[in-house]
């Protein structure tokens, strides 16, 4: 709608449950906008922090978000190893972007 047609594939399957039921795809950018989107917020949060955070919120799914948890760690891992960096490198990447003051593009 805001005519990010390019993007807008990627961002159709970023909800949690995606990397449980097969609808994550196997497009670089889809599975990469889904590992980011779970480790930042505001802030920079991590997989874990961000999946405890669920976890609080929703204690009824607590099963199914630990299982999030554990391929958001594999799909982590695999994103790290396409890049050619380690996991530790990627989540650092990650943390960096979240400071930067370029503009929030949903708010634009």
């Amino acid at each position: 709608r805001r005519g990010w047609e390019d993007i807008a594939p990627a961002v159709r399957h970023h909800m949690l449950p995606a990397i449980l039921d097969g609808s994550l795809g196997s497009d670089p950018l889809e599975r990469l906008l889904f590992y980011v989107d779970k480790l930042i917020r505001e802030t920079y949060l991590g997989p874990n922090e961000r999946i405890d955070g669920f976890i609080q919120r929703h204690p009824d799914g607590a099963r199914e978000l630990e299982a999030v948890r554990k391929e958001l760690l594999v799909l982590e891992k695999e994103l790290a190893g396409s890049a050619g960096i380690r996991a530790m490198d990627l989540r650092r990447i990650c943390f960096v972007a979240s400071l930067s003051s370029e503009p929030d593009p949903r708010r634009l």
